[in-house]
C-alpha cells in the first residue's frame, strides 16, 4: 500500500517532540519512495527549523502551548505548515535581513531562502507555509552543449545514499 501524501500532527511546545516529529516526517518520506526520499534533508530541515523556532520562541518553551504541523507531498513540490500558540511575531522587518556573522542564532529565515521556494507568514506571524519545488531534470534530459558536454543538474540533495546514482550519470 503506498503511504498518504499528507502528515499531520499536534504536540506539546518541547523540542523533545521537534525530534520526534522529524524522525516520524523522515521515516514517512523514506516510505514514500522517490522522488521524495532525495528531498528529506531539505524538507526535514525546514521542518526542524520552523518547529524549533514555534517552540523556543512562539510559544517561550512552555510546553502547555501547542504547535501544529503538517507537511504534504504534492505531485512537484512539498508543503509544510507550522502553527503555534504565541502571539506571533512582526516577520516584515526581518523577513529579508542577514544574520550577524557572529552570531549564534537568528539563521531561521536564511535557511528557510535557502531551502524553501516560497514562504508565506498568515499576518500575525504565528504560523509559517514553506514550500518546496522538487528539481525534476537530471542529466539525461540537459541537453548537450556545441562541445558535447553535459551540466549535471541533481534533484534534490547530493547525499552519501545519491552518490552512487550520480556517478553513473556522470558515466554515460
Amino acid at each position: 500500500m503506498a503511504p498518504s501524501s499528507f502528515m499531520r500532527c499536534k504536540s506539546h511546545a518541547s523540542l523533545t517532540e521537534v525530534d520526534a516529529i522529524c524522525l516520524r516526517l523522515r521515516s514517512w518520506m523514506t516510505e514514500a519512495g522517490p522522488p521524495w526520499v532525495n528531498e528529506r534533508f531539505a524538507v526535514e530541515l525546514l521542518a526542524r527549523e520552523a518547529l524549533s523556532n514555534a517552540v523556543r520562541h512562539g510559544c517561550n518553551g512552555d510546553p502547555s502551548k501547542m504547535v501544529s504541523f503538517s507537511c504534504r507531498l504534492g505531485l512537484k513540490r512539498v508543503v509544510i505548515k507550522i502553527e503555534d500558540d504565541g502571539p506571533g511575531f512582526d516577520w516584515r522587518k526581518s523577513i529579508h535581513s542577514a544574520p550577524d556573522d557572529e552570531a549564534c542564532h537568528g539563521r531561521g529565515l536564511s535557511i528557510f531562502h535557502l531551502y524553501a521556494s516560497r514562504i508565506l507568514f498568515n499576518p500575525p506571524g504565528n504560523r509559517v507555509l514553506l514550500i518546496r519545488q522538487l528539481l525534476e531534470q537530471t542529466m539525461s534530459d540537459t541537453p548537450a552543449s556545441q562541445d558535447g558536454t553535459k551540466a549535471l543538474i541533481h534533484p534534490g540533495d547530493l547525499t552519501a545514499s545519491t552518490v552512487d546514482r550520480v556517478r553513473d550519470q556522470l558515466k554515460t
